[in-house]
């Protein structure tokens, strides 16, 4: 019986890593390694926040975090700008509405959260 569970769970573990995706290689995304606080990082070329998508992305789970989802629901879509080397996320008001909005603004290198607040 022993035996036959053994097998089993090798086969399964054998399966599922012949079906799981490759993760991406450092060797096909431009970078370079750092090292910080003793640890190797790879940092790529284009920042750990590569695209507007992603920023977008993130900016959500943040404005849903602090302020809410019927509040991001309510700003959807959110406007996504660069500046500098940071990304920008806003939201949206409907056309009849005045006041603020909520505004994240994102490192694109580090991926960390710079500004996080609510307002004009």
């Amino acid at each position: 019986m022993r035996r036959l569970l053994v097998a089993g769970a090798a086969l399964l573990v054998a399966t599922a890593s012949a079906c799981a995706p490759e993760p991406a290689r450092f060797a096909d995304v431009p970078g370079s390694t750092v090292e910080r606080d003793g640890r190797r990082l790879f940092v790529p070329d284009s920042g750990i926040v590569r695209d507007s998508a992603t920023a977008a992305a993130i900016g959500a789970v943040y404005i849903a975090s602090i302020y809410g989802s019927s509040i991001l629901e309510a700003q959807r879509p959110l406007r996504v700008t660069r500046d500098g080397g940071d990304w920008v996320i806003r939201g949206t008001l409907p056309p009849d509405h005045v006041g603020g909005t909520a505004t994240v603004r994102l490192s694109r290198s580090a991926g960390t959260v710079l500004e996080l607040r609510h307002g004009l």
